[in-house]
């Protein structure tokens, strides 16, 4: 996509298939840890809640993103993942700054003590952020994949 930019319905179409590429990663991510019965009976709740979050991460930080960098650079499949990463990865680490609990404790590990978080605590957290990037990668590039063939819209 050298210099072309899609009609709004396939962008509009690249930003929901995204979100539910998503959300289905993060079932995926679920369904690993979990039995066979719960896994599957979680797969609503997690489409129900997870797709919502999903579009505004899409509408509110991936569309800005690709309108202000689509004339520096062409869409390209590691651009797509990276840009996936940040906005899936950064909303994360940056709500989970502030631990909110004078102590929190994980089975034997002490995450948050005093209201600061142990060095358990920040791995905990960066853990959360860079699984949240890696559901965003997938987003990412299910984003390109539905846009790298787009031709340029004769109403645009």
């Amino acid at each position: 996509m050298t210099g072309t930019h899609p009609s709004s319905s396939r962008l509009g179409a690249a930003l929901i298939v995204a979100s539910l590429a998503s959300v289905a990663a993060a079932w995926l991510g679920i369904a690993t840890e979990a039995p066979w019965e719960t896994a599957f009976g979680l797969l609503f709740l997690v489409f129900l809640f997870g797709t919502p979050i999903a579009l505004l991460h899409a509408l509110l930080f991936g569309l800005p993103a690709y309108l202000a960098l689509r004339g520096r650079w062409p869409l390209r499949r590691w651009i797509a993942a990276l840009a996936g990463f940040v906005i899936g990865a950064l909303p994360t680490a940056l709500l989970s700054l502030d631990p909110g609990y004078e102590f929190y404790r994980q089975g034997q590990q002490v995450l948050v003590y005093n209201g600061y978080y142990t060095t358990a605590g920040w791995l905990s957290v960066l853990s959360g952020a860079v699984i949240s990037g890696l559901y965003g990668v997938v987003g990412g590039l299910a984003f390109w994949l539905v846009l790298r063939g787009a031709k340029e819209s004769p109403s645009e």
